[in-house]
């Protein structure tokens, strides 16, 4: 898409998050966050996410907990994609921090039958484990990694797995295991 386009998808998204559109901002989180970074946009990913995260925080301070589920599930989502834009952009900690709060949201979330809150608590359990590794914590990023792998084909999501498998793959080059960063990423 063009500027002008993509300018226009900034000024829905606000329009989204500023009228409790609870739901659509959920159905677009995952288009823009890989639009965004099929653009290497993580500089604009970060305010964009961030806002819609300060206005879901704001709101799930005033609803009612029978209306609170779509707004956990939209605020659960831009806090991951905040996250792992926030490690494109280096804050390691901020990231973490980030994600962290995201699992948590999404963790309880996802113990029924609902899809895209499995599917948002795999993105997250991905990209923790991705900045985990990355920080040093490979034990716990590599868990982090599998949790989300087994999601991923749980819920049949091949291009998801496939991003997955990469992130195991350069995390097991980051400590050495050349082997297993081979045969990671030659699957993905």
């Amino acid at each position: 898409p063009c500027a002008s386009e993509i300018a226009n998808l900034r000024q829905v998204w606000h329009w989204a998050a500023s009228h409790q559109q609870y739901e659509e901002l959920s159905k677009a989180s995952d288009t823009l966050f890989w639009l965004y970074e099929s653009r290497s946009n993580c500089r604009e990913g970060v305010p964009l996410y961030g806002e819609a995260v300060e206005i879901l925080q704001q709101d799930m301070k005033k609803l009612i907990p029978a209306e609170k589920e779509p707004c956990q599930l939209a605020l659960g989502q831009a806090l991951s994609y905040k996250g792992y834009f926030l490690f494109r952009q280096g804050k390691h900690p901020q990231a973490k921090n980030a994600l962290q709060s995201s699992l948590h949201m999404l963790e309880s979330m996802a113990q029924g039958d609902e899809l895209e809150a499995q599917m948002a608590l795999s993105n997250t359990q991905i990209f923790l484990g991705t900045v985990t590794s990355i920080m040093g914590d490979f034990s716990n990023g590599d868990l982090l990694l599998q949790q989300g792998l087994a999601a991923k084909k749980k819920l049949n999501d091949p291009w998801g797995a496939a991003f997955c498998l990469r992130q195991i793959g350069l995390s097991a080059q980051y400590k050495g295991d050349y082997d297993k960063a081979k045969q990671a990423l030659e699957e993905s």
